[in-house]
């Protein structure tokens, strides 16, 4: 019953950051021609990989080493995360200039956001990991609750900011990333500095923590799974942004609605992971996991829920430049249940072997999904990439956790 109600509080909470990405993909389509909607679907597709800079891997870090009962350092892992991010954004800003005459108006705009904002964008979200991990689910829930109305209400006020000024529609971009990091970054802090605290007082001789062994260690683990997460990451952006460069931005846009569900569907999924962290991977109860895999059974359920409502319902929420024929929507169906498969098997493979074998299990997944893409395209157009993307997102996970022999398990960082 208490696994339950964490899974419909966690869902209540992914479900308001599903609102929040609706309302802006909502104000987007409605709002920007669809060619410069397209351009804001390329650089939502490329914010994901910037994100590398910030070394996104430390959250999953945090997740383990917090259930192992392992130093965590929230504030020092927060600077470090800033301090590399503030490097991307520099990258990013010197390839801007250099490529500034070849990018629209639109995505140069949208581009020179994520540099302003990228060091504070998700360098602050590892209070939600560390709390699990000590066994405040409730705690972490709340908080998580309180940062997602905080930040549905901020992109109401920025929105109604923006049309009262009557400023362009390009400013929903800013305002978008704006009311994700403020709340996140109020809710860290007091977090991270009762962790500091906590710490001080258990261990005086804490100076020499920035230049020590376990600090080394986890900042290469973290580097590990960053490079990882880049890696599923460009797995997952590699259709996106070869259908932007073979067709173009208003196909990518058209393309970007129709799995956007799906993938919100299935990061909700990949959220609920975390909340059965140690009955999945760190204890041998069986009756405790199967009841924990009863709750993930919902999958394919809201895959079913998804395609009926989307068919009949897109037209009127987004307008008639996005009406599908069923088919492709019952496609996009099918990466909700391929996508959430996929992430359960990501951080199976960590939470057993490692950030090291994470690594090879995601340049796997990239390698593969590159000839995937590429021929499901010629052959059968958006269908063939969907089905062949499902295909792929069921075939390589399986390989790892059921063929042993070909995949052999190595303990790792």
């Amino acid at each position: 019953m208490r696994g339950l109600k964490l899974v419909f509080k966690n869902g209540f909470a992914h479900g308001l950051n599903a609102l929040i990405s609706l309302l802006f993909v909502i104000g987007g389509a409605r709002c920007l021609s669809q060619d410069d909607y397209g351009e804001l679907r390329t650089a939502m597709t490329l914010l994901p990989l910037l994100m590398a800079f910030s070394l996104s891997g430390y959250d999953s870090i945090i997740l383990r080493n917090s259930h192992m009962n392992r130093a965590i350092g929230l504030l020092r892992i927060f600077t470090l995360r800033f301090i590399f991010a503030l490097f991307g954004s520099c990258l990013l800003l010197a390839g801007l200039l250099i490529f500034e005459d070849r990018l629209s108006a639109s995505l140069r705009f949208f581009l020179f956001v994520m540099v302003v904002l990228l060091p504070f964008f998700e360098t602050g979200t590892g209070y939600r990991n560390y709390l699990i991990g000590m066994r405040l689910r409730d705690v972490s829930l709340n908080l998580l609750l309180r940062t997602r109305l905080f930040s549905l209400l901020l992109l109401i006020v920025f929105w109604g900011f923006i049309y009262g000024m009557k400023l362009a529609p390009i400013a929903l971009f800013p305002a978008y990333l704006l009311a994700l990091i403020i709340p996140t970054l109020i809710v860290f802090f007091p977090v991270a500095l009762r962790e500091r605290n906590a710490c001080t007082n258990k261990n005086k001789n804490l100076k020499d923590s920035w230049l020590s062994e376990a600090t080394r260690r986890t900042l290469y683990s973290a580097l590990s799974m960053t490079l990882a997460g880049l890696a599923y990451t460009a797995a997952f952006s590699v259709d996106k942004l070869w259908l932007r460069h073979e067709v173009g931005a208003a196909a990518l846009a058209s393309y970007s609605l129709l799995i956007m569900v799906p993938q919100e569907g299935s990061r909700l999924f990949d959220a609920m992971i975390p909340l059965f962290y140690r009955t999945l991977f760190f204890t041998k109860g069986q009756k405790d996991k199967k009841r924990s895999f009863y709750a993930f059974a919902l999958v394919p359920l809201v895959a079913l829920v998804y395609v009926i409502a989307f068919y009949y319902l897109s037209p009127s929420i987004f307008g008639e430049a996005y009406r599908y024929d069923f088919l492709s929507v019952a496609l996009s169906g099918l990466l909700l249940c391929g996508i959430s498969f996929e992430f359960f098997c990501s951080h199976n493979v960590f939470a057993k072997a490692g950030s090291r074998r994470l690594l090879s299990f995601t340049v796997t997944n990239l390698i593969v999904t590159i000839p995937v893409v590429y021929v499901s395209l010629i052959v059968g157009s958006v269908n063939g990439l969907m089905l062949g993307l499902f295909v792929k997102q069921i075939v390589v996970p399986a390989g790892f956790l059921f063929i042993p022999h070909a995949f052999p398990f190595k303990k790792g960082l």
